[in-house]
């Protein structure tokens, strides 16, 4: 914290303001953007990034990289028509620490079924889970649901945990290319998915899959469970519709700081048309008053052209892959959608 102070008050003294919606964004007259994570920066400009890099050296010792190419284990490869980013060297870096580097690769993330085992392990559950959590919240979304699910448990690991584990590795040894393709583009469209799956877990607690896109690339992407135990599947996707909001809204609110508002509102999609009907319905119903402000605001913010909520079927709706273990071909089918290969030239 004190050394995040002392570099913001440096840079506004150099002019730069740090974005309400985000503070370790730092942005100059529209044309300089630093963002900072700790002691790791990056830059660019609309006019001279060395001129950025002079500015911070004069200030700071500096050792700098080049290009962004590699930042707290992402690998980025950049080209006119777009960045693609991945994390091969840390799936195989992982896999080497756990010995599993000749495992034989799966294409599905763990078991479908609850897991019920309680034959305890010691086995490091906690440090693998801490690993796979900065895959799942950086580059692969498409092991977010399996690494949320482990997290649970990491408080008593049992062998069926522990295997569940080994699994998600293994898939991670047949799939260690894919990334995240961010195209690049004129025009900025934002659509979300929600969805939700009731009391999937042994406590009984649902869990909300939230999913952004911005020009249909992943920018916000959770398996969360719900702190509050649903009764009714409507219960569990209104609360997955209201979180999801709220991180719409976060994002809008980011891309306005940073001078790209945008017009018109951003559709949420839903699988869930009972759901669908209480927020369109004014007044409260009996079986959903306890859920009403999360109801009302989600109706202000559809009353203000923020946001519009539209049904889809159930088998078009990405955010599934992050409320449940899905078959190997749903999976891969859903996964096609938010991660993919490297296929940019140059």
């Amino acid at each position: 914290m004190e050394w995040y102070n002392t570099l913001s008050e440096f840079l506004k003294d150099k002019g730069f303001t740090s974005l309400a919606s985000e503070p370790c964004i730092f942005v100059r007259n529209n044309e300089d953007y630093i963002s900072c994570f700790v002691d790791d920066i990056c830059y660019f400009s609309t006019k001279d990034c060395h001129a950025i890099e002079k500015m911070l050296s004069k200030q700071y010792k500096l050792k700098v990289l080049g290009p962004l190419s590699f930042l707290l284990g992402i690998k980025v490869h950049q080209t006119e028509k777009g960045t693609f980013i991945s994390q091969p060297q840390y799936i195989k870096e992982l896999l080497e620490t756990y010995e599993m580097s000749d495992c034989k690769p799966s294409y599905i993330t763990g078991q479908v079924n609850p897991l019920t085992d309680e034959n305890a392990t010691e086995k490091p559950l906690r440090s693998v889970v801490g690993s796979l959590l900065h895959l799942a919240l950086a580059t692969r979304p498409d092991i977010a649901f399996a690494v949320t699910r482990l997290g649970r448990r990491v408080s008593k690991p049992t062998k069926s945990t522990w295997q569940m584990a080994i699994h998600v590795l293994r898939y991670l040894k047949g799939t260690s290319q894919l990334g995240i393709y961010i195209k690049r583009a004129t025009e900025l469209k934002l659509e979300a998915y929600a969805d939700a799956d009731l009391g999937g877990s042994t406590e009984h607690k649902s869990t909300s899959g939230i999913l952004v896109l911005l020009n249909k690339t992943p920018v916000i992407f959770k398996a969360k469970t719900q702190r509050l135990t649903a009764e009714s599947s409507t219960e569990s996707e209104l609360i997955a519709l209201a979180a999801t909001r709220k991180e719409v809204n976060w994002i809008r609110n980011v891309l306005a700081e940073l001078n790209f508002p945008l017009h018109g509102p951003t559709t949420i999609f839903q699988d869930c048309q009972p759901a669908i009907a209480v927020i369109k319905r004014n007044g409260t119903h009996q079986r959903t008053k306890h859920l009403s402000r999360k109801i009302m605001r989600t109706r202000e913010e559809v009353a203000h052209n923020r946001i519009t909520i539209e049904y889809l079927p159930t088998d078009k709706q990405i955010a599934d892959i992050f409320t449940k273990c899905l078959p190997q071909k749903q999976h891969l089918t859903l996964a096609k959608s938010i991660v993919t290969a490297d296929k940019i030239e140059g």
